[in-house]
């Protein structure tokens, strides 16, 4: 089923999935964050999971071609999301490998800091219980 209106729907709601995880630590509160670095490891798992990629690339490739692939991006002539973003935002062509590890690379980072704020809140909260 070919339809570039839902393959552009699909499109900016994947969009909004990646601003949102690269900016979420600066806009939710620790409260919010263990919901944010469990999003992050939803992500990691569906890029894991037998075809290796996201479900939301594969299914944008879906309505743009009218074919449903499991060939990995990492493959030449899989469906790509986040190599083609990063030509586009710094007009710099990489490879196919490099943006993925780039990809996994950032979310890691990402995850990373996430896990950190919410430990030092919660050793911050420790410590001022033990005060008292």
């Amino acid at each position: 089923m070919k339809s570039n209106l839902l393959a552009n729907l699909v499109y900016f709601v994947h969009l909004s999935i990646i601003i949102f995880v690269f900016l979420g630590n600066l806009i939710l509160t620790v409260k919010h964050l263990p919901y944010l670095a469990l999003l992050i490891i939803i992500i990691f798992l569906d890029w894991n999971d037998l075809d290796g990629m996201c479900i939301l690339t594969k299914l944008e490739h879906y309505f743009r071609t009218g074919q449903w692939i499991s060939q990995p991006a990492t493959e030449e002539g899989g469906p790509e999301f986040f190599r083609p973003l990063i030509i586009k935002i710094t007009g710099i062509d990489i490879s196919r490998k490099a943006a993925s590890r780039l990809n996994n690379f950032l979310f890691m980072i990402i995850l990373l800091i996430t896990l950190v704020r919410i430990t030092l809140v919660r050793i911050t909260l420790v410590r001022i219980k033990l005060k008292k």
